[in-house]
């Protein structure tokens, strides 16, 4: 210092304030530098107002009272907030603003920029959207996507399967592969006589053949995504086929070939003939008939029978016989009973009707010369006569007249030419053909010839 006696002594001036310091009173003749250490932090309430600079530092400021903590005067210089206010940007609020949610005393952006209110920032948190956006799984979308449709808004899932809809039950638009049924559902097979049309997407009534056309039915078709397919009604081929079956919408005509003479057994005949409804049929011919032609008229018979007018029994009438192939004829004479066919082939009597004599197979009204009328068993019959050159006799041995030139030996039942043959006098009577005695001489004649 200066004072007394003393002469003056210099103190050397502090060197310039440091980093982080500013002068906050400049050296003087009697003073030297003061360097103060800038102010870094407040306390709560409190902002950091201006610079460290050399001559001046900076200093703490009260904040605005909205602020709980604060990097200016002014309510929205907020950086932290009182009780349970929210800081959302530089500002205290007490809800945060749509599009904001609230997260450790902060409110931060919503993922989605058109959502008002979330629960987080993970993507799908919102809770509700902004005009014009709609709610769909925790996004805001412009329009409700496919299976959903808008409920206010919200999007709400449609029935199952469903594309596009008006509300919980009631679908507009299925998914691929599926149908649109009456009841607004979606499924994937349609109801009984239901098709799945894939171009309206909607199940749809099958079509009724026979309806549309009387002469058609339903062949195929009418299940999955196949309607009707409608196809002609079959027609019976006349005189060949019968309706065996009516038709239906799904059943064609039933048609059956008539059955035919020769598909029958041999013991079999065709009964009844090839009608519109119904066909005939074999049937069983009477039971001696080897084959027939209807249930009364037999054409050939079982062995040993035989065939006479369409029926067959053990043996031919009389009048009748059997040939070859056991056919029974009638014999060629009308007088003949019993007849038969010779290896020749030619039809020769056996038996001759009442009044009537066989002879040489033939019947007869009267036996000829050289036989006689006999009946043998009850059957007339013309025998020869046995006596040698007899015309007519009465029997095998009984005589009773002879061809010319003989003459009848009563005598001997005999045909002679000579009546005197042995010495016996007798002569041939040519008015009676036989031989007589010659008439004896009376007393006083004698015979002369």
């Amino acid at each position: 210092g200066c004072s007394g006696q003393d002469d003056s002594e210099c103190t050397q001036v502090s060197p310039p304030c440091s980093t982080g310091q500013y002068e906050s009173q400049a050296p003087t003749e009697t003073s030297d530098r003061v360097c103060e250490t800038c102010v870094t932090s407040c306390a709560t309430g409190f902002y950091l107002s201006g610079q460290c600079l050399d001559a001046s530092g900076p200093e703490c400021l009260e904040c605005h009272p909205a602020c709980g903590e604060c990097d200016g005067p002014n309510s929205d210089q907020c950086t932290d907030c009182k009780g349970a206010e929210l800081l959302q940007g530089t500002e205290c609020v007490s809800n945060c603003d749509p599009g904001f949610y609230s997260n450790d005393g902060q409110c931060e952006a919503c993922t989605d920029n058109d959502c008002d209110i979330c629960s987080g920032a993970t993507a799908g948190s919102c809770t509700q959207c902004a005009a014009g956006t709609k709610l769909h799984q925790g996004r805001c979308v412009a329009t409700c996507p496919t299976g959903t449709f808008a409920d206010g808004d919200v999007c709400n899932t449609c029935v199952s399967d469903c594309d596009t809809c008006s509300s919980t039950t009631a679908c507009n638009e299925c998914a691929d592969n599926f149908f649109l049924n009456a009841a607004g559902l979606c499924v994937g097979t349609c109801g009984a006589e239901q098709f799945g049309n894939t171009a309206t997407g909607q199940c749809e009534d099958c079509t009724v053949c026979s309806a549309v056309n009387p002469l058609q039915y339903r062949e195929s078709g009418c299940e999955g995504t196949s309607n009707s397919v409608c196809v002609n009604l079959r027609v019976c081929t006349e005189g060949e086929e019968f309706q065996s079956s009516e038709p239906s919408e799904t059943d064609n005509r039933g048609c059956t070939t008539c059955v035919k003479e020769q598909d029958c057994a041999a013991n079999e005949y065709l009964l009844g003939t090839c009608g519109a409804t119904s066909g005939p049929s074999c049937a069983a011919c009477p039971s001696l008939c080897a084959a027939c032609s209807d249930p009364s008229t037999c054409t050939s018979c079982i062995a040993p029978n035989v065939l006479q007018g369409g029926v067959c029994k053990a043996g031919c009438d009389a009048g009748f016989y059997a040939d070859a192939s056991s056919v029974c004829l009638a014999c060629e004479d009308s007088d003949c009973v019993s007849c038969e066919q010779a290896a020749s082939g030619d039809n020769e009597c056996r038996v001759c009707a009442a009044s009537t004599f066989l002879l040489d197979h033939v019947c007869v009204d009267e036996c000829p010369a050289g036989t006689y009328a006999a009946t043998e068993n009850g059957e007339g019959k013309c025998l020869p006569c046995s006596t040698s050159g007899c015309a007519a006799c009465d029997n095998t041995d009984t005589c009773t007249s002879c061809a010319s030139p003989l003459f009848l030996e009563p005598l001997t039942d005999t045909c002679v030419q000579d009546c005197s043959a042995g010495g016996v006098l007798r002569f041939a009577n040519t008015a009676t053909g036989q031989c007589q005695a010659c008439q004896a001489c009376g007393d006083g004649f004698y015979r002369s010839g």
